[in-house]
């Protein structure tokens, strides 16, 4: 075989964009091309549904599972308000144009370009939330449907798009009246790709369960009209009003520990000195911008649950990161101000260290700790580590001081929490 055989030039590079650049690595979108990626494309449907309700724009989120096989998801309320008015818009002045008796339809509608274009799929606001793995949302739920049909109705008039494998059947059309008002999404999972189009009722709970809990004014409701054993229809709702107290108390009695009577919980702003602001866009090297966000905790103590820590970064699952170091710090120091106060510490001894007193409080304690951040800095494989060290002292300070005073509070549970750590320590120390 000659040399020329084996040269690689420009023209072998393919540059993909949106729709096709998902078709074709489908795994690097959803995370795998089996049901965990499956349920991915479900939770980017409904991320863009998700922010317009967080945004105030719509009323709630409906999924339903169709007898059919088809997958429905709707923002339900004034959801479509924006969507509609920009496709009347582009139709009027399509009629205004030169050449509106040669249009096709509206110039570049704004159905076509959510369900098309990840452009069209930023941020509602600052601090969005992330409900797919990436946040990329319809676009890749359109990429990946056998068939997709976007509606989107306002003022009394429906607008309709149809895909097939996220390519257009046709243009947006008029569809007629409409009675309600929102934006729906219908389509049924590429069974090419993930091998099956069957998801799981309870995977996609959990899910959206979480959501609600992380953020205090969203609701879902999770319909399934599929055949089951019982023969009916399996339907969940969920809303927390008591944001991560209400996370806590359902860990803790899904534990078996009743109650929420020992729930602490606090949220507020997380303000970043200019020095750290500063500290930061130098360690990424000037491509990055420091971070200001909010900070949500809640804890319960028990002896007979285990519940350990839960993480997130704008609604995203994480197991490490700056967000994480900043809370044990902030625990580490109102048990060691109020071991110290009540005379169970030395004034002599030696601080507590951060990790010393997660190690010893990890049976016993159940945390949740969330953050939202204008600039998060998700890393590694799956984002899974939250990379904004500038917000860790902050967090530290907040936490020292809400846990401090509720401590003082509770001195019961304060002493018990204190207890546990010094023994660990005297332990550790032989």
């Amino acid at each position: 075989m000659n040399d020329h055989a084996h040269q690689y030039t420009a023209a072998h590079i393919q540059v993909l964009e949106g729709v096709a650049a998902v078709r074709k690595r489908p795994g690097m979108y959803v995370g795998s091309t089996g049901v965990r990626g499956l349920h991915n494309l479900v939770f980017e449907s409904t991320d863009w549904a998700v922010k317009q309700v967080l945004a105030g724009h719509a009323e709630g989120v409906a999924v339903v599972l169709e007898a059919d096989g088809d997958i429905r998801v709707t923002a339900e309320g004034r959801g479509g308000a924006d969507l509609a008015t920009s496709h009347a818009e582009n139709a009027e002045n399509a009629e205004k144009s030169e050449n509106a008796e040669n249009a096709e339809g509206p110039e570049r509608p704004s159905l076509h370009e959510l369900l098309t274009q990840f452009a069209r799929v930023g941020r509602i606001g600052r601090r969005s939330v992330s409900v797919g793995l990436f946040g990329l949302g319809p676009v890749v739920t359109n990429a990946l449907s056998r068939h997709l049909t976007g509606e989107t109705d306002q003022a009394g008039v429906r607008w309709t798009q149809r895909f097939e494998c996220g390519a257009p059947v046709g243009p947006p059309s008029l569809d007629g009246p409409a009675t309600g008002a929102g934006t729906v999404l219908v389509f049924r999972p590429d069974t090419a790709v993930f091998g099956t189009a069957t998801c799981s009722f309870d995977d996609l709970a959990e899910r959206f369960r979480m959501l609600t809990f992380l953020n205090r004014g969203l609701r879902i409701s999770l319909i399934d009209r599929r055949e089951s054993a019982s023969g009916g229809t399996r339907s969940e709702s969920f809303h927390f009003p008591g944001g991560l107290k209400d996370f806590v108390a359902f860990l803790m009695t899904r534990a078996g520990v009743l109650g929420d009577a020992g729930v602490f919980g606090f949220e507020t702003e997380v303000e970043v000195e200019a020095a750290a602001e500063a500290e930061a866009a130098t360690r990424v090297g000037g491509g990055g911008l420091p971070s200001a966000g909010s900070l949500e905790v809640a804890l319960g103590w028990s002896d007979a649950c285990s519940g350990g820590i839960r993480s997130f970064a704008n609604s995203q699952a994480t197991l490490h990161g700056d967000h994480i170091l900043g809370l044990w710090d902030g625990v580490a120091a109102a048990v060691e101000t109020f071991a110290r106060e009540n005379r169970m510490l030395d004034s002599a001894a030696p601080g507590l260290e951060a990790d010393s007193v997660a190690d010893a409080l990890r049976d016993g304690l159940t945390v949740v700790v969330s953050v939202r951040l204008d600039h998060p800095r998700l890393g590694g494989s799956t984002r899974e580590r939250l990379d904004n060290p500038e917000v860790r002292a902050p967090i530290a300070a907040a936490v020292a001081y809400r846990l401090g005073r509720w401590f003082a509070e509770n001195p019961g549970v304060a002493s018990a929490v204190a207890d546990r750590v010094l023994s660990g320590r005297r332990r550790a120390e032989g």
